[in-house]
């Protein structure tokens, strides 16, 4: 009985690099989405410190409303925050102030949103 052996050389280069793209591209895509479910977040927390949701308004000069923004914080995750000083009084209130909970208030309302936002464009690429 003899032994056959067939040899050979499959060139995968291009389908690695192909699959590296694909990959790349798609952490794009979930970064993308998690920057703009902070962005979605953000403006709902500025028209919660407006007073157009539940919270009362906290408006005076503009300038904590201004302050709020979307900072990415690595891969899959973005921090909305505000560096006012007087922020966290407002949020948590005082023994003068009654807490506004712009941010947890805003956080619970849009959890679910957020959720759906990201697994939908997640949907879309697989």
């Amino acid at each position: 009985m003899t032994a056959e052996t067939i040899t050979f050389q499959i060139d995968i280069g291009k389908a690695l690099q192909k699959i590296e793209n694909f990959s790349k591209n798609n952490i794009k895509v979930i970064q993308q989405a998690v920057m703009d479910s902070g962005f979605y977040v953000e403006k709902e927390v500025k028209e919660s410190i407006a007073g157009r949701r539940g919270e009362p308004r906290s408006v005076d000069t503009g300038h904590f409303m201004q302050s709020v923004e979307t900072i990415p914080m690595g891969f899959a995750e973005v921090m909305v925050h505000t560096q006012v000083e007087y922020a966290r009084h407002l949020e948590e209130g005082t023994r003068y102030i009654q807490a506004r909970q712009h941010f947890a208030n805003t956080y619970a309302r849009t959890k679910k949103d957020v959720r759906d936002l990201i697994a939908k464009r997640i949907a879309a690429i697989i």
